[in-house]
């Protein structure tokens, strides 16, 4: 059974999301600090499992790399060299964070949890997560943006 994992790739912290064993609902996972995330994803008891990982690329709104994204594709390089054979994918993180407090706001949380940043960052994994469970599960996978490491010279 397919099992997924996404990130929202910070320069401080990343959120996490994963889904269940049947990659159709996607859950906060955790949120870890950026210099720990591969201490962390070692220990993930699904690491070697996943069916594929999926990581948010932050992009301006005019479809332009933020200043984070050269950050968040080395990241994946990392993984690529670490997990050559698991499929990764990139999708447009845009507006997630606000998506997030939105979410956060409309279920009750109070304040105080709103304006947690780690909070907020499991949430976007969340979002990140559960659009790319749509498009995988309504086989529109090709649409999604498959990351490919730059070929060496």
């Amino acid at each position: 059974m397919p099992r997924f994992l996404a990130l929202d790739y910070g320069r401080r912290r990343c959120g996490l999301a994963h889904s269940d064993p049947g990659g159709v609902i996607a859950t906060p996972l955790d949120t870890v600090p950026s210099t720990d995330l591969w201490t962390y994803l070692r220990q993930y008891p699904h690491w070697e499992e996943l069916e594929a990982m999926v990581v948010g690329l932050p992009l301006r709104v005019n479809h332009e790399p933020s200043e984070n994204a050269a950050r968040t594709l080395a990241f994946c390089r990392q993984i690529h060299t670490r997990r050559p054979l698991l499929p990764l994918y990139l999708l447009d993180e845009r507006f997630t964070s606000s998506l997030a407090q939105q979410s956060l706001l409309e279920s009750g949380a109070s304040k105080a949890t709103r304006r947690r940043k780690d909070v907020v960052d499991r949430i976007a994994a969340v979002l990140i997560l559960q659009d790319f469970l749509e498009m995988y599960n309504n086989g529109r996978i090709h649409h999604l943006n498959r990351f490919e490491p730059p070929t060496q010279p």
